[in-house]
Parts: structure tokens; C-alpha cells; sequence
């Protein structure tokens, strides 16, 4: 059942409550990563410390950006946020299979205007980042470290 947030009636929004964390069948937009954002607020507040919500917030940003600039506008995704005490685990899902990040990277020049994405989220994650292609698509993911709130 979704839940009762101001996000959960619109359409294209389908949130799964899961303990801790959520599920959410979202159309991507750059409206809806900013909706994303706050729902990784409220699922994280009580287990969380701030900063680390704050990383989190960040690495679902650059995620959701990556499907939204591969896949289009209003292109269906998934986002999968499970918690606990001592990680939490990132998960995006979207249709595009055609094409994996390759890993590790490195940042570009100081001048490029794209290409920070994957190699921030490898910076404030614990190594890999994972990619994957899926029956639906593609999943990237990664696991952040989750220091006592």
C-alpha cells in the first residue's frame, strides 16, 4: 500500500514501504528526484545521521540524473533504498539495458561539463559500484556506509 505522503497521489509515483527503507515505481523527471530526495529524508531520519542522509540524498541524485539523461523523461524506474545499522544499500532500476557505466573512471577535466556522476557515487560508497543488466533493463547500485545516528 502506498504511502500516505503528498507524493504518493500523483501520477507515475508508486511507493512501497519496506522496514527500512522503500520500494518506489517512479516516472523520472526532474521534478520527481527532487521527491525522491525527501523520501530518502523520511525513510532514513530515525537510523540515519544527518550527513549521512545527506550522502544518500546525493548518491540517489546522480543516479536517478544517470537514468533520466539515458532513458528520457517520464522513462520508468525503480528505486530500492533498504537500511540498517550499519549500511544502506542503493538501487536503481531503468529500461535502458544497451549500456553499463564502466567502472572506475576517475573524474573528468576540471573542464567537462558531465561525467562526475559514477565517479562520485565510487568516491562516497563502498567499493564497487554495481551494474548490471536485468530482464528489465539495466540496476546500478551501491552501498554506503551507515555510522550510528
Amino acid at each position: 500500500m502506498p504511502a500516505a505522503n503528498s507524493e504518493s497521489n500523483q501520477p507515475g509515483w508508486y511507493l512501497v514501504p519496506t522496514s527500512p527503507g522503500f520500494r518506489l515505481h517512479l516516472c523520472v523527471t526532474a521534478a520527481a528526484i527532487a521527491a525522491v530526495r525527501r523520501q530518502v529524508e523520511d525513510a532514513l531520519r530515525e537510523i540515519a545521521h544527518p550527513d549521512t542522509i545527506a550522502i544518500v540524498q546525493l548518491l540517489m541524485t546522480e543516479l536517478l540524473t544517470n537514468a533520466l539523461d539515458a532513458c528520457g523523461s517520464d522513462a520508468p524506474v525503480v528505486v530500492v533504498l533498504h537500511a540498517s545499522t550499519t549500511y544502506i544499500d542503493l538501487d536503481v532500476h531503468d529500461p535502458d539495458s544497451s549500456s553499463l557505466p564502466a567502472a572506475d573512471t576517475g573524474m573528468p577535466d576540471e573542464w567537462a561539463v558531465s561525467g562526475r556522476g559514477l565517479p562520485l557515487v565510487e568516491a562516497l560508497s563502498t567499493p564497487p559500484v554495481r551494474a548490471e543488466v536485468t530482464s528489465l533493463g539495466k540496476q546500478i547500485g551501491c552501498r554506503i556506509p551507515n555510522p550510528a545516528a
